[in-house]
């Protein structure tokens, strides 16, 4: 059982990882979309040779969003080009990347005059941003309908101060944090190195061993403490005049024991004592073991 406690701690390390990898790409891809817009239902060319974007999307902004001269000549672009697969039905969309902010808000104030044509104008965004917003469109309907001017921030919906996100649907997580947990306080110490590496403690109330992983998920929201070497920890539960116990190394071999043992040692009842350990290049030896149980001695008595 505690092998597979350790094995589920760590994959809910990785999982945590993953997705703060995964939100780094999307930030990256909407860094790089930020200044790109989307035309749609403008016609392909279909002679021979090679269709000039550029010429033909400028053509299209004085026929039918009626932009003047005067107002052309300050729309620049890095690049104009069509995207996807060809349809013999309609012409691909055409992506621009604006070359300054400028052009970006020129054709987004002309954008009213494409109101009951087929032709649509839109930021380019990336399609995890684009499915999250999606689940929010009639609350954006809705704001217009009222005429509150509700824009979009990243995935978000911002209504006159307030920001709505998609639902979170945690019945279908398989860590997802009952209250009671996600009430409870996960207390810290101070982090102290020693010969290159730091050791931080944390504890919290536990009065059923099935809210061990939901905390532990609730800890690794900390980056830090996710990629951390080893996250060694120990619990004594006293329920109905029995107790439970338990411990996890973490890679840590033997320290989940130790650390169990100062547990009993003190009589520390219903918490979840976590020791965490980054690894700072120096070989410690049993010193290490010292250091664990010293940082947990300082959030067992905090």
């Amino acid at each position: 059982m505690s092998k597979f406690k350790e094995v589920e701690g760590r994959l809910i390390r990785c999982e945590k990882l993953n997705d703060d990898l995964k939100e780094e790409i999307i930030e990256l891809k909407s860094r790089n979309m930020r200044d790109n817009i989307i035309f749609y239902n403008i016609a392909e060319f279909q002679g021979h040779g090679q269709e000039d974007c550029t010429a033909l999307l400028k053509g299209f902004l004085q026929a039918e969003m009626y932009m003047d001269n005067s107002t052309m000549d300050q729309i620049k672009f890095d690049r104009v080009h069509r995207m996807g697969s060809r349809n013999p039905r309609h012409g691909r969309p055409i992506i621009a990347k604006c070359s300054d902010a400028q052009t970006k808000e020129l054709i987004f104030r002309n954008a009213r005059n494409l109101k009951g044509k087929p032709f649509g104008v839109s930021e380019q965004v990336p399609p995890e941003i684009n499915e999250q917003q999606s689940h929010l469109l009639s609350k954006f309907k809705d704001a217009k309908d009222n005429h509150l001017k509700p824009k979009w921030v990243g995935e978000k919906l911002l209504v006159n101060g307030t920001f709505f996100s998609k639902p979170q649907n945690q019945s279908n997580s398989a860590h997802s944090v009952p209250i009671e947990v996600l009430a409870s306080n996960i207390k810290h110490s101070e982090i102290t190195s020693v010969q290159g590496s730091s050791f931080q403690s944390h504890k919290a109330k536990l009065i059923d061993p099935e809210q061990v992983i939901p905390i532990l998920h609730q800890l690794y929201t900390n980056h830090s403490v996710a990629k951390a070497t080893h996250n060694v920890y120990a619990y004594i539960i006293e329920s109905n005049g029995k107790l439970i116990e338990n411990s996890c190394d973490d890679g840590e071999h033997g320290a989940g024991r130790k650390l169990l043992n100062l547990l009993k040692e003190q009589d520390i009842r219903n918490q979840l004592v976590i020791v965490t350990r980054w690894y700072g290049g120096q070989h410690m030896g049993p010193q290490r073991f010292n250091c664990i149980l010293e940082s947990a001695q300082k959030i067992i008595n905090a």
